[in-house]
């Protein structure tokens, strides 16, 4: 993730050069800035090697305890030209929102797992965010996915707005989970069975067919996720959630800082 971001902002007609990265240690985000055991790679040592300055490396607690105005005042000193959050949930929200009341702007912002919709009522502070994306429902992306795609989006939408719920868009999220049935599902099918170990050998053997995320494979010998070209980052544009890179996915270029 940290090296698709660079990528990204390196292709921006003037890409930042001074890095401010907050991490918020939870183990999933801290993994992500630092990395874990005998990977250390990650957004901080990612950054160096690349040549940014790194201008503010701030950590933080997870949980409600966090007081943000001092981390604000820490990144507004270091005048960074774009702001990483290695963070979760509404971490940026608390984030911007403490930049806001010191009369402060980064040019730029990312942040790592942001919940979408809270962003988005920021409105123009919120304007430019960059994200890490599984899926945006876009038209572009939903036509080109196919039938299965658009039925399963529509149907998202439909329940959620039966549900009252205050963000209706299937994303990240929500297309994490459905792959993760989709694999799971495809797992029970191909070993004929329920056990675990079973499960496991079909999915290294043969991998998985995903509606959002194409034909996915699994090696137990590193671990791993799928390819990140299958993920890529969205950007919110005029209010909206917007896919913005790698190019092959992008429905819209990356916004750049204003000026």
């Amino acid at each position: 993730m940290p090296g698709q971001l660079f990528d990204a902002m390196a292709s921006l007609p003037r890409p930042p050069k001074k890095i401010a990265i907050l991490t918020n240690q939870n183990g999933s985000t801290d993994f992500v800035s630092y990395g874990a055991g005998n990977n250390t790679k990650g957004f901080v040592s990612i950054a160096k090697e690349r040549g940014l300055e790194v201008v503010a490396e701030i950590k933080y607690p997870p949980g409600a305890s966090t007081s943000w105005a001092p981390l604000a005042t820490q990144v507004r000193d270091a005048k960074p030209d774009l702001v990483i959050n290695s963070g979760l949930g509404i971490d940026p929200v608390n984030l911007l929102q403490a930049m806001a009341h010191l009369d402060y702007a980064p040019p730029l912002v990312f942040s790592l797992f942001p919940a979408p919709g809270p962003l988005l009522k920021l409105g123009p502070a919120a304007d430019r965010v960059l994200a890490v994306t599984l899926f945006e429902p876009n038209p572009a992306i939903v036509d080109k996915l196919g039938p299965a795609a658009a039925e399963l989006v529509s149907d998202f939408k439909r329940r959620a707005s039966d549900a009252k719920l205050p963000y209706t868009s299937p994303e990240t999220q929500a297309v994490a989970s459905w792959n993760a049935w989709e694999i799971l599902a495809s797992g029970v099918k191909a070993a004929g069975s329920v056990d675990h170990k079973a499960i496991c050998a079909a999915l290294h053997k043969d991998g998985a067919d995903t509606t959002f995320s194409g034909h996915l494979t699994f090696d137990p010998a590193k671990n791993n996720f799928w390819p990140p070209t299958t993920s890529g980052l969205t950007q919110i544009q005029d209010g909206t959630w917007v896919s913005v890179w790698p190019a092959e996915r992008a429905v819209a270029p990356i916004k750049p800082p204003p000026g």
